[in-house]
């Protein structure tokens, strides 16, 4: 039998170490502060826009926060839940935390989640949509690709599968001509903006209130 190489992992030198500490030192309160700055945000702008705030500078934020809560958020929240759960007692001790807090930040989960739910994949395809138009400049990601002379999927975030290119398109239209209003010079989208935001803006209140006490600065979450 071959002999199989194992590959040993280098340890970091005493310098890096002191380095990575450094860096690292009051992340938690950084991410905290961040976490709770992006979802007050996302309930100031979501109330806004679902009260007839339909500035197209307002509706943009609403479009990156409302994404940005329901992936980068979400996603953030729940591998703190994870590393709450795999820790033990005694050192979750030492930073003033317990296993009792994952219960906590489930519930933040859940609250995250029905707002997922209030979508249809149609709807949240919309929204990521959206979020990319608000974000940059030309949709690339939008357009028909070829690799390795196949016309490719494109993997989206919000709905959790690929799309191919006709049915992600069939799917934003189904969207603007059920809840958009249609003018001479073409759909009002901002009038979708302010539907998807009367459905969830006590949802989003919800989330703001639960996480404060949990993210709050020296929580060493």
């Amino acid at each position: 039998m071959p002999k199989v190489k194992s590959k040993s992992k280098k340890a970091l030198s005493d310098a890096d170490k002191a380095r990575f500490l450094r860096a690292r030192k009051g992340y938690g309160d950084v991410a905290a502060q961040q976490i709770l700055e992006w979802t007050s945000r996302a309930k100031r702008c979501t109330a806004s826009v679902a009260s007839g705030d339909l500035h197209p500078d307002i509706v943009a934020v609403f479009w990156i926060s409302i994404y940005g809560l329901m992936t980068d958020v979400r996603e953030h929240v729940v591998k703190q839940r994870e590393t709450l759960t795999n820790t033990d007692e005694a050192t979750l001790g030492a930073f003033g935390l317990s296993k009792s807090i994952a219960s906590d930040i489930k519930r933040i989960v859940d609250r995250i989640d029905a707002i997922c739910t209030t979508f249809n994949e149609d709807e949240l395809a919309y929204i990521e949509y959206r979020r990319h138009v608000e974000c940059h400049p030309l949709q690339r990601g939008y357009e028909i690709a070829i690799r390795d002379r196949t016309i490719i999927d494109r993997p989206r975030r919000l709905t959790k599968r690929s799309w191919t290119y006709e049915d992600e398109d069939a799917a934003l239209r189904r969207v603007i001509r059920t809840h958009g209003r249609i003018h001479m010079t073409g759909p009002d989208e901002a009038s979708i903006a302010q539907l998807f935001a009367r459905r969830i803006a006590p949802l989003v209140e919800r989330i703001d209130e639960a996480l404060g006490p949990i993210f709050r600065p020296g929580a060493g979450i």
